[in-house]
């Protein structure tokens, strides 16, 4: 392997053992372990993505679609794997920005944004 290989290799272990990615393994761990919440999540994405193809192909979204989608966000956020889940997201969300911001710092090249794993 030559150098940079195992420099990214290095540098993905050091990330992977933060605390953020070791929550986020566990909240993973945890939701595999719990049907209810795994239904809850699976139905915000479905209702999500009905709503989101209507906004894309110009059709309407009724008010029951949006009360729906809504509510199934309530639900979900109200569901402690759920939560769980979400927050240990963002903390290695926030991860991956710090890792852009200073690769935009060093190089000048804005990484973070518009977009992108980072934007």
């Amino acid at each position: 392997m030559n150098d940079f290989n195992q420099k990214v290799n290095d540098f993905t272990t050091l990330i992977l053992e933060t605390p953020e990615f070791a929550e986020l393994k566990a909240a993973t761990e945890e939701l595999k372990k719990d049907p209810k919440a795994t239904k809850l999540i699976d139905d915000v994405q479905a209702k999500k993505e009905t709503v989101m193809t209507l906004q894309q192909t110009g059709l309407p979204v009724s008010k029951n679609q949006e009360l729906d989608l809504q509510d199934a966000f309530a639900n979900m956020r109200s569901n402690p794997t759920c939560m769980r889940l979400i927050k240990a997201q963002n903390a290695a969300i926030q991860i991956a920005r710090k890792v852009c911001n200073r690769l935009t710092v060093a190089t000048g090249i804005p990484f973070s944004r518009g977009g992108g794993c980072c934007g």
